[in-house]
């Protein structure tokens, strides 16, 4: 272990600007990559700010009548899910229909000549916010058990159509912000195997010399494996401490600026995330660098065997 502590303290010494221009450009590349999962994760959860559903619309049939309504009301009154309702009559709905889009015709309409096509409804609240992703079966039994006791009941809607395709964009979100970090962790990897590469074929007589004399490819590329490695270790870190920093920051200057509901949103990549990312940066390190010396062997095998001769 000394001996490749000592390796790699020769590297450093020998190619001090390759090794901290690597380090500079690594710790770069990573950070762009978890800021892109911290931009996207944070954008996610403000929108699911937007996709909570926190009320249902009962409509009901041309021929419910008043002790139907009273049988729908003691239902909902005593549901665990409602907190409160109400009742609007087919008037009152064509009158909020022509409040909304008062300012869009120059004419006049009277609700009373509109109010068969708007039938009567609940508007009911829940207690608690519900996440459509997480709560889907809780809102559908709602849905569903309504429509099916009560026959005057002709639809309850919570928005479900919309949610999904809500749920959709989110999800591709997501999804491309992953995408985004992986490309430039594969960028990372170039990044590692040219450090690596320089400093190999800087050493070629060198490695020459050890192969000829019986040295293991352990031995001679073992230290630079795991200088490799340790470099991408220290700029990860590096990036998390940046990138944490500049969400700190940015925090403080937003809570000025935003409301409390969305500022209690906006968070730091997980510790599950961050672990995850930087195991596949190891793993992805460590095989490309792997794979970059191994193309290296025969090349060097076939200069021994010409010194051999």
């Amino acid at each position: 272990m000394r001996a490749v502590f000592q390796a790699i303290k020769r590297s450093w010494f020998k190619h001090f600007v390759t090794q901290l221009s690597a380090t500079f450009i690594l710790t770069i590349t990573y950070a762009v990559a978890l800021f892109v999962v911290l931009s996207t994760t944070n954008i996610k959860n403000i929108f699911n700010i937007w996709g909570k559903v926190n009320e249902a619309t009962i409509y009901l049939q041309n021929d419910a009548s008043a002790s139907n309504r009273s049988e729908l009301e003691a239902y909902l009154s005593s549901h665990g899910l409602v907190g409160k309702y109400i009742y609007e009559s087919s008037d009152q709905s064509a009158l909020s229909f022509k409040n909304k889009f008062k300012g869009m015709s120059s004419q006049s309409v009277d609700p009373k000549n509109i109010s068969q096509f708007f039938p009567a409804l609940y508007k009911v609240q829940f207690k608690d916010s519900h996440i459509y992703e997480e709560d889907q079966a809780i809102l559908d039994g709602f849905s569903a058990t309504i429509a099916q006791k009560f026959t005057y009941v002709k639809n309850v809607s919570y928005g479900k159509a919309w949610l999904r395709k809500y749920r959709k964009i989110i999800n591709g979100l997501e999804s491309v912000s992953w995408v985004i970090a992986f490309t430039i962790l594969l960028a990372s990897l170039f990044v590692s195997s040219n450090v690596i590469k320089t400093i190999l074929f800087s050493k070629k007589e060198e490695i020459e010399i050890l192969e000829f004399v019986g040295a293991g490819p352990v031995w001679i590329y073992g230290p630079h494996i795991v200088n490799i490695v340790a470099l991408s270790i220290i700029s990860f870190f590096c990036a998390v401490a940046s990138v944490y920093g500049i969400f700190k920051v940015s925090h403080f200057q937003f809570s000025q600026m935003i409301s409390e509901v969305i500022l209690s949103e906006l968070q730091f990549i997980s510790v599950g995330s961050i672990l995850l990312y930087f195991s596949l940066i190891m793993l992805g390190v460590f095989s490309y660098t792997l794979l970059s010396v191994s193309s290296l062997l025969p090349k060097n095998k076939k200069n021994i065997s010409g010194a051999n001769i």
